[in-house]
């Protein structure tokens, strides 16, 4: 469960730092340019809240996620079990792939469960939750069917981390609380970011949410 800590009488509201001119120039040059991959955004300073999540006080950056045209009704849950050689994750139905490097499983063996999370928001769970890998994952999202097609700056999207799903939809309104945040490369209609360890990631608008005083 998910607690938004009340903050202390005068303290500013939580806002992203704009950095727009940065993100016009890469959107700008990414719909200039010809070649089929971009460079990877560049991670604005954004600003943190003080949430309780399972009664420990976290820092986390409150995000607004990409969306898809048709919201998934259920949960969509896979499983892949791979070797060393690695291999590869896919759910045709969302447009997430993974491509698991040779040598980047701890351990002989491991058995990873993803699940497509239900609703608009484009995010996933995955398991056995704190996982380690020795080498990054390549997380891809397919952006067909999505909100993306309709932002004006393409080039701001945002991968996310969330520890616990919790942090999704938070006040019923869609909006996700992250841990971390990461570049993503846009490569035609994909998106791609690296994968370091479990839990859930999702894939963000690149917009921060402006709270009311009455959100908290």
């Amino acid at each position: 469960m998910t607690h938004i800590a009340p903050r202390r009488k005068g303290l500013p509201i939580a806002r992203a730092a704009t950095t727009l001119a940065a993100i016009a120039g890469l959107a700008l040059a990414a719909a200039c340019s010809n070649d089929a991959v971009t460079s990877p955004t560049v991670v604005p300073e954004y600003k943190t809240v003080k949430v309780s999540v399972g009664g420990s006080l976290k820092s986390l950056y409150p995000m607004a996620p990409l969306s898809r045209d048709v919201a998934l009704s259920s949960p969509i849950v896979r499983s892949f079990t791979f070797d060393k050689k690695g291999g590869k994750i896919e759910i045709k139905e969302t447009g997430l792939r993974i491509d698991v490097p040779s040598g980047a499983i701890p351990g002989s063996s491991l058995t990873i469960t993803v699940t497509a999370l239900a609703g608009s928001g484009i995010a996933y769970d995955f398991q056995p939750h704190g996982t380690v890998f020795l080498k990054p994952l390549d997380f891809e999202q397919d952006l067909d069917g999505t909100s993306w097609e309709k932002l004006k700056l393409k080039g701001t999207l945002l991968g996310g981390y969330f520890a616990d799903p919790s942090q999704l939809n938070v006040l019923g309104n869609g909006l996700a609380l992250l841990d971390e945040l990461f570049p993503v490369t846009l490569n035609k209609n994909t998106a791609s970011f690296d994968i370091r360890h479990f839990s859930g990631y999702m894939v963000s608008g690149g917009r921060q949410a402006a709270y009311a005083d009455s959100d908290f």
